[in-house]
């Protein structure tokens, strides 16, 4: 795995592989870091369930209406997060 650019910049590695392969959305899921009993063994489970619910092939997939992404870090264009109404759709009144 890399470890950012070559000034350590996460942001310019991050926009510059998003646009090597032409993403609209790139998310990352990083390790699991578990410390604990309790992380040990939930943390993996829960990681399972998400993938088993939304498989990361399906944000790639046009024909797949429910397709969702999740990762710590996500990387949007600006023209696909205005399009799809963006964090409008999120917000609280």
């Amino acid at each position: 795995m890399q470890t950012g650019d070559e000034s350590g910049d996460w942001g310019a590695l991050l926009r510059r592989r998003r646009s090597d392969i032409n993403a609209d959305l790139l998310s990352i899921l990083p390790d699991l870091e578990m410390h604990g009993f309790w992380e040990r063994i939930i943390q993996p489970v829960c990681s399972g369930v998400m993938m088993t619910w939304s498989p990361p092939a399906s944000v790639n997939s046009p024909d797949k209406p429910n397709a969702s992404a999740n990762g710590a870090f996500m990387l949007m264009r600006k023209r696909s997060t205005k399009a799809s109404a963006g964090t409008k759709r999120f917000a609280t009144k």
